[in-house]
């Protein structure tokens, strides 16, 4: 449960009271009242809007102890039951534990309290040593809810574990022992030893759930996400209880996961078939096709969660993508039109200033993003970073610079703006700026691998200093070892040293680890000048085949087959 903030919870609650209840029924509606008699609650209408008026400024003024009294005091002279339980509320939060119990008594001449209230019982009752007292009321919760109350389980067990209190967890074990045929007790268990660590117990208690309610889903699901590789396990749950959706869900993603797509588009096939309006099946099966770079079916499965659910960013953001792909620009930018969700919107807006950089020119989508209003620091650098990189893509190296200098004005010591500009200025051959940023990000983070390649690699290519070079390189390999581009640049640097041999060795451990066409021109250099210009053709082939439009790959070609 949330903690008690008088400025938040409690005006927000009072005035729901206020304007939802009390005062049309203060006010002469009588429907709400109608079995409270003035001589049984001992105040007059008047009182009670006074009470609950006083206790409202209170909250107002963050004075949570004058807000408990005359909320307390509404209450007792009327038991409505959201006075009572924001009453209840925030006793607990202020530590007035006996008075949280006392207004407790008010609910049983009620309807059933809700789980919340029950929860800030109980905690009260902990804190008054009535430990026995507490855990029946959490035992009795568990009783009033079935398989569809997970969250109200895991409710309880964060509780349980935030007391800190040995007595408390002995006596919740001699429960769980004692009902041992409840299985929404033994679920509650079972969180209890999730949160405290303890895997093996929480599978064991998952497990005894299982044995009591062989189809409830949710702890086979918790089960199959503890397995590294469950597919025996998921099959066999999944002959008993085909039906379960979720279950099949899970073991989908769990097949994600492993890099199995084509066993969970199995799974999210079947899926489909008992339930084609899934949407979690469809996105996900979306997703998986696109990844498998099977644009047409990916795309179809998008425009099947956009007809079930309009709003979804996500899905919208794919298509964009799909049709970018494609050459579809129009259709990408209609779809990043229609992101409304905040959690998306900067994602979406990034990449329409990527599209209308290539369908227009790079400048119109820098501008795209430097119009975007954003609230954070951590937006606003953001922002700087893509302006830097689809610059860099276009090889406007001065416009990037130019960008950065600004970003770095204002975020003087942010790492990845240095460690960009780095990137900036190793290409402009601004040798000075380079080294004054690497080593400023160097003492920033000493443990930046990327930051110690970067600077050994521009000694390397663009200067004789090749021992400090390699020291740097040294150091990078060290701190993150077998990297590709680590691994590229330990090549290059014994290539300037004239060491080919192993200059060959580092880079075929570079190109197999990834293929990247700068690789390639590097390897392929150190071939064609020992002589094996063949093979050096067939990598620089390979590298045009990845990246047809790379730099430094056209360059290599050029400067030595001509």
């Amino acid at each position: 449960m949330a903690p008690y903030t008088p400025a938040s919870l409690s005006i927000r609650t009072l005035r729901t009271i206020i304007l939802a209840g009390l005062l049309v029924a203060l006010w002469g509606c009588q429907t709400t009242r109608q079995d409270i008699q003035e001589d049984k609650i001992g105040a007059t209408d008047t009182e009670l809007l006074y009470n609950v008026i006083v206790a409202l400024i209170a909250a107002q003024k963050d004075q949570p102890e004058t807000a408990l009294e005359y909320l307390s005091r509404a209450a007792w002279q009327w038991p409505e039951r959201r006075l009572i339980a924001e009453s209840i509320r925030i006793a607990v939060a202020n530590q007035e534990y006996q008075q949280a119990v006392e207004l407790a008594k008010l609910l049983d001449t009620l309807e059933p309290d809700d789980y919340l209230i029950t929860l800030s019982v109980a905690k009260a009752k902990f804190r008054l040593g009535e430990i026995e007292s507490g855990l029946d009321l959490l035992a009795d919760l568990t009783r009033r809810f079935n398989q569809n109350h997970g969250y109200i389980f895991q409710a309880i067990a964060t509780l349980l574990t935030s007391e800190e209190n040995v007595a408390l967890f002995a006596q919740f074990q001699r429960l769980v022992e004692n009902r041992s045929d409840n299985p929404a007790l033994q679920m509650t268990a079972a969180f209890v030893a999730s949160k405290q660590n303890q895997r093996e117990r929480y599978v064991e208690q998952l497990n005894k759930v299982l044995a009591l309610e062989p189809d409830w889903e949710l702890p086979a699901i918790l089960i199959l996400m503890q397995l590294s590789y469950g597919s025996k396990y998921a099959i066999e749950h999944l002959e008993a209880y085909p039906e379960q959706i979720q279950f099949r869900l899970q073991f989908a993603h769990h097949l994600i996961q492993n890099g199995d797509l084509n066993s969970a588009l199995d799974q999210l096939n079947i899926t489909l078939d008992k339930n084609p309006d899934s949407l979690d099946a469809l996105y996900t099966a979306g997703v998986v096709y696109f990844e498998k770079d099977d644009l047409v079916n990916s795309r179809d499965l998008f425009v099947r969660c956009l007809n079930l659910d309009p709003g979804n960013s996500q899905a919208r953001i794919y298509l964009s993508d799909i049709e970018y792909r494609q050459g579809n620009y129009v259709a990408a930018l209609n779809y990043l039109y229609g992101v409304t969700s905040q959690q998306f919107y900067l994602d979406a807006q990034i990449r329409l200033a990527i599209i209308v950089a290539k369908r227009y020119e790079v400048e119109s989508g820098v501008r795209h993003l430097q119009q975007i209003d954003v609230v954070s620091d951590k937006d606003r650098i953001r922002l700087i970073l893509q302006q830097d990189l689809l610059l860099r893509e276009y090889d406007r190296y001065d416009r990037s610079k130019q960008v950065l200098d600004r970003g770095l004005k204002r975020f003087p010591d942010h790492p990845d703006l240095l460690y960009n500009r780095g990137l900036v200025t190793a290409k402009l051959d601004l040798l000075e700026l380079h080294e004054q940023d690497m080593r400023k990000l160097i003492e920033i983070e000493p443990d930046n691998a990327h930051a110690y390649n970067a600077y050994g690699y521009t000694l390397a290519d663009k200067t004789d200093r090749l021992e400090e070079a390699m020291a740097l390189i040294k150091k990078a390999n060290a701190l993150l070892p077998d990297n590709p581009f680590i691994l590229d640049s330990l090549g290059w640097v014994h290539f300037r040293l004239g060491n080919n041999s192993k200059a060959i060795d580092y880079l075929l451990l570079a190109l197999g680890a990834l293929q990247d066409a700068e690789i390639a021109a590097h390897l392929g250099e150190v071939l064609w000048v020992t002589g094996n210009r063949e093979e050096a053709r067939k990598i620089w082939d390979k590298g045009t085949e990845w990246e047809p439009e790379n730099g430094v790959l056209k360059q290599t070609i050029e400067r030595l087959s001509h």
